[in-house]
């Protein structure tokens, strides 16, 4: 056979296989729609035994296997083929091979009971014994307790002893309270063995194969859901059941945690952060959290319910920023922080308001003039193309400001499945992206040179996301990028090194120990 020639006939069945795996997503719906069937069944056959669904149960359970074994292997086919990986994709896949084998486990349970049986009355012996070897084990501490405090009594038996003699009668009802105590103690210890083994492992024995049945199905209902939740977030973002959620509802719900999300984080980084470094981190940093708050991060702040999406009345952090200085609410305390000037206090009130960085820079004045000349040399964007660029599930492109071609553009929402797609979206609008979030993404180093191609991008935030030190090297040619945000990356780089690599950067997030703005 002539050399590589087993690679080129292995190749039009491995096109197939990927063609196949994308094919995952239909897959999944069959086990999440039939595993609640079959519970829905099960409780009913439990509830009325004449209605005879016992055949319906495994038939519907078998074919309940055979889709998750499909999606399944789907599943790690699609992750081996376009190259999905992370935290996230690693969890769901965990999740995927538990409900396969805990729906392998309920199928042969339901199809033989008799298994379910020798595993209940498996249970039961090996938990009599379980329970003699720890009778044995708490009655030979009690001897050894009984021994050492019948030494520690020594002075107290001795009084016993001289009152038996010269108090015969006391002696006389003391002892028969003791004995009265220690047959009690002995009836205690009797119920406690015969609940523990009669009454709970014998109640199991007249129908055992009910309860892993059972709980074999429960399992796996509960794992198919979990697992689609994990899968949904990863394609449509892990907002996507309260995206669209009515105002009174989300109010009623999700009134701190989810009205903080909508503060623009991106105003934060750039405006809000540095004036509460200067003046909260000290005590509600990560060295040091008073009263379990933490306000040196994005997520911390909108996750503590203490700010409020356009409510800046009914946000506990501005009311204690407020307060007199001399109040033992006020924030920061009395010699104990840097007091907040006014302009720190309209920063935090803007940001409250809703207000993005986009519309800080519209109210300051708009536009400098370096960038109005570049955006004139740009292509030209239209709102049909904007809009085009938004259809992408995840993916966020707006407008730095109004009425001119510079974008900004969010991709820490995209999907990894989605991710390729995103790129190609944006490659020709590159040079218009002066923003870029790309935090918590899983790239691949190609995908990474890819994106340091947007050559006028100011501000990238990779927080958070897999770039390594080497796929740092790609970013070297931006020379106007200003802001970068490297915090809980594999960057094994220094503040002093990356500015020497990049030389015009004004502010640079490492890590909490090591930042520079």
């Amino acid at each position: 056979m002539p050399r590589g020639a087993g690679t080129v006939c292995l190749r039009p069945m491995m096109n197939l296989l990927a063609f196949l795996s994308d094919f995952h997503p239909v897959a999944v719906h069959f086990p999440i729609a039939l595993l609640p069937t079959v519970a829905l069944l099960a409780l009913y056959q439990r509830l009325r035994p004449e209605a005879q669904l016992g055949s319906a149960i495994r038939s519907l359970l078998w074919l309940a296997l055979l889709a998750c074994v499909c999606a399944m292997l789907l599943g790690l086919g699609n992750r081996a083929f376009n190259g999905h990986g992370g935290e996230e994709v690693n969890s769901h896949a965990i999740l995927g091979i538990a409900t396969t084998v805990s729906v392998m486990l309920a199928a042969f349970l339901y199809q033989f009971p008799h298994w379910a049986l020798l595993l209940t009355r498996g249970l039961v012996r090996v938990s009599g014994l379980a329970l003699r070897i720890g009778w044995g084990v708490f009655r030979a501490l009690w001897i050894i307790v009984r021994a050492l405090l019948r030494f520690v009594l020594i002075p107290v038996r001795l009084l016993l002893w001289c009152s038996a003699r010269l108090l015969p009668k006391v002696h006389a009802g003391l002892e028969v309270r003791r004995q009265a105590f220690a047959l009690r103690a002995k009836q205690a210890a009797a119920r406690i063995r015969y609940r523990l083994h009669t009454v709970i492992f014998e109640y199991l024995r007249p129908d055992g194969s009910l309860w892993w049945q059972n709980g074999a199905l429960a399992t796996s209902v509960v794992l198919v859901l979990a697992t689609g939740l994990y899968g949904a977030n990863l394609s449509h973002g892990e907002d996507h059941l309260t995206r669209n959620m009515p105002q009174a509802l989300r109010t009623l719900l999700l009134e701190d945690q989810l009205s903080g999300s909508q503060l623009d984080q991106a105003y934060f980084e750039k405006e809000v952060q540095p004036v509460l470094r200067r003046s909260c981190v000290k005590c509600h940093g990560d060295q040091k959290q008073k009263k379990n708050l933490r306000l040196d991060s994005y997520a911390a702040v909108v996750g503590s319910g203490v700010v409020k999406y356009q409510n800046p009345e009914g946000s506990e952090l501005l009311r204690r920023l407020l307060l007199p200085r001399d109040h033992t609410a006020a924030m920061p305390p009395l010699h104990k922080g840097r007091p907040l000037q006014a302009d720190d206090i309209t920063v935090v009130v803007h940001w409250l308001q809703g207000h993005s960085l986009e519309s800080l820079v519209s109210q300051t004045g708009g536009l400098a003039p370096e960038l109005k000349a570049l955006a004139r040399q740009l292509p030209a964007i239209d709102e049909k193309r904007l809009s085009e660029l938004n259809t992408l599930e995840g993916l966020r492109v707006r407008r730095l400001v109004n009425n001119y071609d510079l974008l900004t553009v969010n991709l820490s929402h995209v999907a990894p499945i989605h991710i390729e797609a995103a790129l190609n979206r944006l490659a020709p609008y590159a040079v218009n992206v002066l923003y870029l979030d790309a935090s918590n993404l899983q790239l691949t180093a190609t995908q990474w040179q890819r994106l340091s191609g947007f050559g006028n991008l100011q501000r990238l935030n990779l927080k958070s996301s897999n770039i390594g030190t080497a796929e740092i090297q790609y970013f070297k040619p931006l020379a106007q990028l200003q802001w970068l945000n490297l915090f809980s990356t594999g960057v094994a780089l220094s503040v002093a090194e990356i500015r020497a690599m990049m030389p015009g950067l004004n502010n640079i997030y490492l890590s909490a120990a090591e930042s520079e703005s």
